[in-house]
């Protein structure tokens, strides 16, 4: 089915009509309707890449409709609205809102795009399609993810390898992402985490909070490349209670709570790995105790 995106006319059903009897006579797999909730009851569960590609290119034919297959359960439509209050099996409307931010990212096609409402989300994002956007519908500010530690869980917002060319907010659609210490010393965590290589990054319009971590972390000797990092805040601080630990930089695997880094984009020893990052327009007002407060080699 396709649903009118917020930027066609209310005079213009015609036309979304016309891309829901598309997305229907076109797809190869056989269709189920709505529940009695109104949610999709997908057959298929998660849309092939080919599939995904295919959803992604009728949107764009269509002056960027909104289009899902509702033959799938997962990966099966191009735009995703999430919301406070919404709905765990919601179709990712408007008018049916999904109720996490993850699940608006399982809901979109690679290259798709997800929806915030304003409000506080608590639960870590695993962002793992590249070219998603996430965006928020009233910025930084009004929008909050609340990361939660735990076995496992490396960052509040976690890219994975793989995932290129992620869109985390823009101007007026960023969010306050809050990060967290897992307390081992041997692990580091961070509110914005990109897990192994990756090129195509845009981060802007955030508030990059560090809670007792690295705010904006990518892993030691991975290949970054073409990174866009503007208009972001880099507060909190990087280590947990009124002080740091004394002990070197060289001791944060072993010793507790030696201070970290709002931003480190590292290239390894020496550097070198880390290449056309644009770092432009940020506000560095965090505390990184006794640590350098942004790295980027």
């Amino acid at each position: 089915a396709a649903e009118r995106s917020p930027g066609v006319t209310v005079d213009q059903p015609a036309k979304a009509r016309r891309a829901a009897a598309t997305a229907r006579s076109t797809s190869s797999a056989p269709e189920r309707g709505a529940s009695a909730s109104g949610s999709p009851v997908g057959l298929l569960g998660t849309a092939s890449l080919a599939e995904q590609a295919r959803l992604l290119a009728l949107s764009n034919a269509n002056g960027g409709l909104a289009v899902q297959n509702i033959a799938y359960s997962a990966a099966n439509r191009t735009r995703a609205y999430v919301k406070v209050g919404g709905a765990a099996n919601g179709q990712g409307s408007l008018l049916s809102a999904l109720g996490t931010i993850q699940a608006g990212v399982d809901a979109v096609v690679t290259g798709g795009t997800v929806h915030v409402d304003a409000g506080i989300y608590t639960g870590n994002v695993n962002i793992s399609k590249s070219n998603v956007s996430l965006l928020s519908t009233a910025g930084r500010d009004a929008t909050t993810i609340q990361g939660v530690a735990g076995a496992g869980a490396l960052g509040t917002a976690l890219v994975p390898p793989a995932a290129d060319k992620v869109t985390i907010g823009g101007a007026g659609q960023g969010f306050t992402i809050l990060g967290f210490d897992n307390g081992n010393p041997g692990i580091e965590n961070a509110a914005l985490y990109l897990q192994g290589n990756h090129s195509g990054v845009t981060i802007r319009g955030n508030r990059i909070t560090a809670g007792g971590d690295n705010g904006l972390q990518g892993e030691y000797s991975a290949t970054l490349t073409g990174l866009t990092i503007d208009g972001n805040i880099f507060d909190g601080k990087t280590y947990a209670g009124a002080a740091p630990s004394s002990a070197p930089f060289s001791q944060q695997f072993t010793t507790p709570n030696v201070s970290r880094q709002l931003v480190v984009l590292g290239g390894g020893n020496g550097g070198g790995n880390t290449s056309n990052v644009t770092f432009t327009n940020n506000s560095i007002i965090g505390d990184s105790g006794l640590n350098t407060a942004v790295t980027i080699d």
